[in-house]
């Protein structure tokens, strides 16, 4: 007789499932790191860029008054 164990339903969905919800989650903690650096690096830019620009436009308007 043949010994072959029938493997049930339940053998054959859950594997697969564990293997995407697990990839699931992987992507989702990938792509919170890389939304929270680029956050942090925005507000990092932020504090250094804006003065520079804003003294930059006021010794733009500075000097049309000038003239």
């Amino acid at each position: 007789m043949n010994n072959k164990k029938i493997r049930s339903m339940p053998d054959l969905i859950y594997p697969p499932l564990t293997i995407i919800f697990l990839q699931i989650i992987i992507h989702d903690i990938i792509f919170a790191t890389f939304t929270y650096q680029e956050i942090k690096q925005n507000e990092y830019m932020c504090k250094f860029t804006l003065p520079i620009e804003h003294t930059a436009i006021s010794q733009l308007i500075y000097r049309r008054g000038e003239r």
